[in-house]
């Protein structure tokens, strides 16, 4: 039997919560932060190649401060401690989100407990190579806390936070922050704890050793596991960081032969290793829960309880596996009496299979006597309290027989009803061939197996096919499975039929010359066990209609298959989903050639089932919904039922529901302007692998919208982006090169642009492992363009070079060639300054078609002047305003700075101050005092409030 895993919230109980919050001086290898300028030199690593630590002193303070703050207790300095880790882990420091992930996944110091949160920031860490918080994604991933379990990923992630180039950046506190006098005797360094030092490294290391354990051992990778389990126990000096459930694993694995050959003098080593552990995880426990008292809202007793039960659980795991060599007859130690009560032990707890056991023990004699009483008594807690279907079975068995309980037929027959999809006796059970006696899991496989091949039972055979498939039951065999699945539809097993159609579909590249040929058959094995009223199969039909899928695309067909699935079964999932998108269609259609009829019945009813698909968990269903509301044209436009949506959407694990999120944030649009919070969002997206996110996301680096201006951070950011082979990515790259003094390695690249993109589609950015692959020519022919004008700049303005006028004209001149919008608006620009505005405004056309904001904002004043082109007020403001969404900071302050002088049609009092607020945030030197105008207008308002009010147009 399987040692059971003690629940996450327990391990960091016992000792992973300091690791990240403060608690401890250092991990084995501390990263000490870079010296402030390394941060803006051409010095400092490559982005891309950082260690996770790398952060500018600010950043590193900022943490610290926050840690400082909590450790205080003070409450009424929790806030500015929050928004201090926060700052932090927005600039990417990922001590900082890794901490903050802490507090979201376990609440405490005013941080609302949040598992989805919580492993968001994980993730963000963790993409940085944080290998404390890799290891936590793992384990969140492992658990399913604030994610879907998905124990592949998981192991991904604790493998990466057990490699031995792992980096757990542990930046060194400032000195006195641990000065207390409990703390001066301590000379471990690495802990809290004077007698107890464990290295954070080390425990969370061996937690994730543990886990990849229990991964391993799922996949019955046996020796693996046990490897993993030892490596857990062992950890650290002494074994201090040691994980005590591994210790225990390891011990019942020596002592019963799992998967290694059976070594009772290392079973006995393992077992007194998990004594010491016991002990001393009691002991770190307990320091911790002092230590943190002020940290965190945990309540004493109730971390007491659950540490408590996930002890006893363990304990009887072990007691129920040393009963089962008690129990075995095989076994040398053989006894019956003594496993009785070792099982007893164990089901005393709750342990759902000891109860069956117990069951068995006393039904079959072998404690001397059989006593059916206390046999229909175990039973009864096996299927009501285990909720075992042999627990089910046996206790249907025991009421239609009369076997230690009244005879009660009608009981057996509602128990047997209730679970014979589940269990093959409840089955034989319900079709009134119950079993006389009590069945055992070897006799229950051989009733399937006699019941399939002699009495063709359609029931048995669809489980014989099943098992054919299942590698646990052996090996794989194709043909077998067919052969049962069609012995059992033959036979008018509408499952069976089912699941014949899905196994055609699933194997038909195996099973059949084409591939049509396996749909064709797949669909009409749906559609017979669809007429044999089986809803899946219904919903099934209904899809392969959608889709034209081994049959003719038919939407009505698909839309009747549908409704007859629902009407089998209303809370079908994707009956629900796929018919709302399939009337979706049909009310776009409808609205397009017949504008006069608004079709209500048929929006309503697409609402309806989007709405039901959300209710059962559908996260695409969520999507939509979120997409009608925020789109506003097949139902009433309402930005905050959107947003409720897409934050669903997004808590169902979907990137682009995160973008939307992000874009709400960053437009106010059914949330407040919060600039953060779309950073937030931007970065989980792009994680994902939404590009726009992650172009949005450079940008806020760039320009410093939501987060602070800094190069080096988008560069991380925009090396993602350049490997999946954006242009755009690449000159913005280069730009931050410039922009933080690199101007040898800006050079490097524009050069490689030149040259590489000449012999092939692949560029090898130079000075990183980031290789750029652009397969479309126009976008390579721009970014020579972009590469041409600013080596011009560089040779212009001797930025690292000795300053080339001549050089810099030629590379201008051939990035005009080349079409490129900032030369072409550099020619315009120039233009203007000569009073050339004739001259300059077909070049700013151009540029403006390229969607190149400066070029906007220029083309949009000679619009608002009327000059050398007819006045088009409106055609002016929206050439700022597209400027502006850009984050063009001269654009925003330019529609602010209209608003004041109550230009017509100019955006409206809180807009304009918006506006203002983020041109001064990019620096533009005109914007705080017009932002101050603007709220003093709005403190003391006009009589004349029609220009300050004009919505634009």
């Amino acid at each position: 039997m399987k040692i059971l895993s003690p629940p996450f919230r327990f391990l960091l109980a016992v000792g992973v919560a300091a690791t990240a919050t403060g608690g401890s001086r250092a991990a084995e290898a501390p990263v000490s932060s870079p010296p402030p300028s390394a941060s803006v030199t051409g010095a400092s690593p490559a982005a891309a190649d950082r260690p996770s630590g790398y952060a500018p002193a600010a950043d590193v303070d900022l943490y610290w401060g926050a840690i400082k703050i909590f450790r205080d207790g003070k409450t009424a300095d929790w806030p500015r401690g929050r928004e201090m880790l926060q700052q932090a882990a927005d600039q990417e420091y990922t001590p900082a989100q890794n901490l903050l992930g802490l507090y979201y996944l376990r609440g405490g110091c005013g941080y609302e407990a949040n598992p989805k949160k919580a492993t968001n920031w994980f993730r963000l860490a963790a993409e940085r190579r944080n290998a404390f918080a890799e290891a936590y994604l793992g384990f969140c991933l492992f658990d399913g806390i604030g994610v879907k379990k998905d124990h592949p990923q998981a192991g991904k992630w604790l493998s990466a936070a057990t490699a031995p180039d792992a980096d757990f950046v542990a930046p060194d506190p400032p000195p006195g922050l641990f000065a207390r006098p409990d703390e001066l005797t301590n000379n471990g360094g690495d802990t809290l704890s004077p007698e107890y030092p464990v290295s954070p490294a080390d425990r969370v290391r061996a937690l994730a050793h543990f886990v990849l354990g229990e991964i391993a051992a799922e996949k019955k990778d046996l020796p693996g596991a046990q490897e993993h389990y030892v490596t857990a126990a062992k950890m650290g000096d002494a074994a201090r960081a040691g994980v005590y459930f591994a210790a225990v694993k390891a011990a019942v694995n020596y002592a019963f032969g799992k998967g290694i050959p059976r070594d009772m003098a290392k079973a006995n080593e393992m077992l007194e290793l998990s004594k010491k552990l016991s002990r001393r995880m009691w002991m770190v426990f307990v320091h911790n829960l002092v230590e943190e008292k002020k940290l965190d809202d945990f309540a004493e007793a109730d971390v007491e309880t659950e540490s408590s039960a996930a002890m006893e659980q363990a304990q009887h795991q072990i007691q129920f596996q040393i009963a089962g060599s008690f129990a075995d007859p095989k076994s040398k130690t053989y006894d019956a009496r003594e496993a009785a009560k070792w099982y007893e032990l164990a089901a005393d707890e709750g342990e759902a299979w000891a109860m069956l056991s117990l069951g068995y023990l006393h039904s079959d004699g072998r404690l001397g006597q059989t006593d059916p009483a206390k046999a229909f008594g175990w039973f009864k807690k096996a299927a009501e309290q285990g909720h075992l279907p042999l627990g089910w079975a046996n206790l249907a068995i025991c009421y239609q027989n009369g076997l230690g309980t009244a005879k009660d037929p009608q009981e057996a027959a509602k128990i047997a009803a209730a679970h014979r999809d589940e269990d093959f006796i409840c089955y034989l059970a319900s079709i009134g061939q119950c079993p006389p006696s009590v069945v055992t899991y070897e006799q229950e496989r051989q009733l399937v197996k006699t019941f399939a091949t002699k009495n063709k039972d359609s029931q048995a055979q669809l489980l014989l096919g099943m098992r054919a498939l299942d590698r646990a039951e052996g090996k794989v065999s194709l043909a077998d499975a067919e052969k049962w699945f069609k012995r059992s539809a033959k036979a008018g097993n509408a499952r069976a039929m089912l699941v014949l159609g899905a196994f055609y579909e699933r194997f038909t590249y195996t099973l059949f010359q084409s591939f049509t040929e396996g749909l064709v058959k797949a669909v009409d094995w749906y559609r017979q066990a669809a007429e044999a009223g089986n809803a899946d199969a219904m919903a099934g039909l209904g899809f392969c209609y959608a889709n034209g899928r081994g049959v003719k695309a038919d939407e009505a067909q698909a839309i009747v298959w549908y409704r007859k699935c629902l009407a089998a079964a209303p809370d079908h999932l994707l009956a629900h989903a796929n018919l709302g998108l399939l009337l979706e269609i049909q009310y776009r259609r409808a609205r397009e050639t017949r504008p006069s009829d608004p079709a209500a019945d048929l929006q309503q009813e697409m609402l309806h089932q989007y709405r039901e698909a959300e209710r059962l968990g559908s996260a695409e269903a969520a999507l939509k919904l979120g997409q009608l509301a925020y789109d506003g044209k097949l139902m009433p436009q309402d930005f905050h039922e959107a947003y409720v949506h897409f934050d669903t959407a997004a808590g169902r694990g979907l990137v682009f529901a995160h973008r939307m999120l992000g874009q709400m944030h960053e437009n106010g649009e059914g949330v407040p302007v919060t600039l953060r919070d779309a950073a937030y969002h931007y970065r989980l997206a792009a994680l994902g692998g939404d590009t726009i996110s992650l172009s949005r996301l450079c940008n806020f680096y760039l320009k410093g919208n939501g987060v602070s201006r800094d190069y080096d951070r988008a560069k991380l950011w925009l090396a993602m982006l350049m490997r999946l082979g954006n242009s755009t990515a690449v000159a913005a790259y280069g730009d931050a090169l410039l922009n933080t003094g690199d101007y040898a390695g800006a050079r490097a690249l524009f050069e490689a642009i030149l040259t590489d993109f000449s012999k092939g589609v692949v560029l090898q950015v130079p000075n990183s492992n980031v290789k750029v692959a652009i397969t479309d020519k126009s976008r390579i022919e721009w970014l020579k363009g972009a590469a041409y004008l600013r080596l011009c700049r560089i040779y212009k303005n001797g930025l690292g070079v000795k300053a080339d006028p001549a050089k810099a004209q030629s590379y201008f001149q051939k990035s005009l060639e080349l079409g490129n919008e900032s030369a072409v608006y550099t020619a315009a620009a120039d233009a203007l300054m000569a009073g050339k505005k004739a001259e300059a405004l077909p070049l700013l056309q151009k540029a403006a078609a390229e969607d190149l904001p400066q070029a906007e904002l220029e083309l949009g004043r000679l619009y608002l002047a009327g000059e050398v082109v007819p006045r088009d007020n409106a055609k002016g403001l929206g050439l700022i305003r597209k400027a502006a969404k850009a984050a063009l900071v001269d654009a925003e302050a330019e529609l602010a700075r209209l608003t004041l002088q109550r230009f017509p049609g100019a955006p409206d009092l809180d807009e304009a101050i918006r506006l203002a607020e983020a041109a001064e945030s990019g620096g533009d030197a005109t914007a705080k005092s017009i932002r101050e105008q603007l709220e003093a207008l709005r403190e003391k308002p006009s009589t004349d409030t029609t220009t300050l009010s004009a919505r634009p147009m």
